[in-house]
């Protein structure tokens, strides 16, 4: 009766305030077509396996001479203003009702090879204090739209931020960025032969995903990729 009461105050409020995009402000839809069509993809032939960057082979020569401890990682999209905005939205403005839409665009950039041989996900953690003030996590939003979609377990709680770090949107180096999540996550279990699939927003210079795949290595993991809505190029 509840969720029925509440569909109905949700198509009501539609009829009455119908959502805008984000980014071009058009009718209909948080997201519209037209932002996605003319948001830039990012297959999985053209791109480094590891890092999602541009490359020509499966390894780029950055990850080929020093591999990170990351296995694997796919991006939808490149992150362009579109995207951009709609990242924005989602994690600064309490947009959640965004969350579904962008979470299937990460679902349909998921190999199926991939997808079959994952056995948890897991939502990238914010801190205690970041999740106060903003009361959400949009990775763990994301997650549950992926985990959906995917037929993959999703979990939480399992790896977690030992501290606080300086919000990494303000680092400007990959040195600094490194430096900023160094031991600040951990596993608060066992994963012996699991292997596991990050969930996040962005991957600009893979080094909190990097921070968690050592966590989750050092507690048993065989294999850690990561699924994002967009790269940084």
């Amino acid at each position: 009766m509840k969720s029925t009461l509440l569909s109905a105050f949700h198509s009501a409020t539609d009829l009455l305030f119908p959502p805008r995009c984000v980014h071009c402000g058009a009718d209909g839809s948080l997201f519209c077509d037209r932002c996605e069509a003319v948001s830039t993809r990012l297959g999985t032939s053209a791109v480094c396996r590891t890092c999602a960057l541009p490359s020509a082979r499966d390894t780029c020569e950055a990850c080929f001479h020093e591999p990170p401890a990351l296995n694997r990682a796919i991006a939808a999209f490149t992150y362009e203003p579109a995207v951009r905005d709609a990242v924005s939205a989602l994690k600064y403005r309490d947009i959640r009702a965004l969350a579904p839409r962008l979470g299937e665009f990460m679902a349909e950039a998921l190999p199926s090879t991939v997808r079959d041989s994952v056995d948890l996900l897991l939502p990238v953690p914010v801190s205690q204090p970041r999740m106060r003030s903003r009361g959400y996590n949009q990775a763990e939003l994301l997650a549950r739209k992926v985990a959906e979609l995917s037929g993959i377990e999703m979990k939480t709680g399992l790896l977690v931020r030992t501290g606080a770090q300086p919000a990494q949107a303000r680092s400007s180096s990959i040195g600094e960025r490194s430096e900023n999540v160094r031991n600040v996550f951990e596993a608060t279990e066992v994963v012996t032969g699991n292997r596991i699939l990050l969930i996040d927003d962005v991957m600009t210079t893979g080094s909190t995903l990097n921070a968690c795949a050592i966590a989750l290595q050092e507690a048993g993991a065989d294999w850690v990729g990561a699924l994002v809505l967009a790269r940084e190029l």
